[in-house]
C-alpha cells in the first residue's frame, strides 16, 4: 500500500529515497486539496472517489437499510426503522458541515483539521443519543438499537481521541459498517472486508491520515460493534 509521510495536519512532504535533500519532492499543499506531480491523474481521482464513499455519512445509508431489512419482514416496518435511525444521523451532521464550510469554521467537507473536528462530533454524539431515544420510545427492533448504539459507543472514542489525535472517522466507519454486516448476514457480507483497506488506502493518499491513524480507526470500528452486539446478546440471534 503507497504511504507517504504526514509532517503536519495540513502540511505534508513526500520524501523520495536518496542520500541527500536531493531528489525529493517537496510540497505545501496536501494531496486532498491539490494532486501532487508525482501522482497521477487516475489514482489521485480514484482516491478522491473511494474517499467520498468512504464517508461515513454515505456508508450509513446502506448498512442501516441491511440492518433494517434483517430486522423485521415487514417491508413497511424495515422503511420506518431505516428512516428513523439513518435519518437524523446522516442529515444532521451533513447539514452542519456544509454550514460551517460555507461560514468558513470549517476548512472542507471531510473536516480534515483535528482541531475542527470536536463540536462536529459533539452534535453527532446528541444526535445519535435522541436517535437512540426515539428508537426504544417507538419500540425498534434489538438489531437496530444495537446498530444505533454500536455508533454511539464509536462516537465517543473517536471523539476523545480526536483532542489529541487525529484518528480516521472514515476508515472507522468502513470497519463498524464491514463488521455489522458480517455479524448480521455472516459469510455472505465478507466480500466487503475489501472496502476497508480501500478506504485506509485513499485517506492516506489524500493526506488526510497516517497508516496508524487509519489502522487505528479500523480498530475502533471493528471493536465497537462486536462489544456491543455481544453485551446484547445478538450475536446468537
Amino acid at each position: 500500500m503507497p504511504f507517504v509521510n504526514i509532517s503536519g495536519e495540513n502540511e505534508v512532504s513526500l520524501k523520495i529515497p536518496g542520500r541527500s535533500g536531493a531528489g525529493r519532492e517537496q510540497r505545501a499543499a496536501p494531496a486532498w486539496q491539490q494532486r501532487p506531480e508525482s501522482m497521477s491523474p487516475t489514482v489521485w481521482r480514484a482516491a478522491k472517489v473511494l474517499s467520498r464513499l468512504g464517508n461515513p455519512m454515505v456508508l450509513a445509508v446502506p448498512c442501516f437499510f441491511a440492518v433494517s431489512c434483517k430486522a423485521t419482514p415487514r417491508w413497511r416496518d424495515r422503511m420506518r426503522w431505516w428512516v428513523l435511525s439513518c435519518g437524523l444521523i446522516t442529515m444532521v451532521p451533513l447539514i452542519h458541515i456544509r454550514w460551517g464550510v460555507r461560514t468558513g469554521r470549517i476548512s472542507d467537507h471531510d473536516v480534515s483539521v483535528r482541531e475542527e473536528r470536536f463540536w462536529p462530533y459533539m452534535l453527532q454524539i446528541a444526535t445519535v443519543g435522541f436517535t437512540y431515544a426515539l428508537l426504544r420510545a417507538f419500540g425498534a427492533p434489538r438489531l437496530v438499537i444495537g446498530l444505533v448504539e454500536s455508533v454511539s459507543t464509536a462516537m465517543v472514542a473517536i471523539t476523545g481521541v480526536t483532542l489529541y489525535w487525529k484518528m480516521s472517522m472514515h476508515v472507522a466507519g468502513a470497519a463498524g459498517t464491514v463488521t455489522v454486516l458480517t455479524l448480521v448476514y455472516g459469510k455472505r457480507a465478507l466480500p466487503l472486508v475489501a472496502l476497508v483497506p480501500a478506504v485506509a488506502w485513499s485517506r492516506n493518499i489524500l493526506d488526510h491520515h497516517t497508516p496508524a491513524q487509519a489502522l487505528a480507526g479500523a480498530a475502533l470500528g471493528s471493536a465497537a460493534p462486536l462489544i456491543v452486539f455481544r453485551q446484547m446478546g445478538l450475536l446468537n440471534d
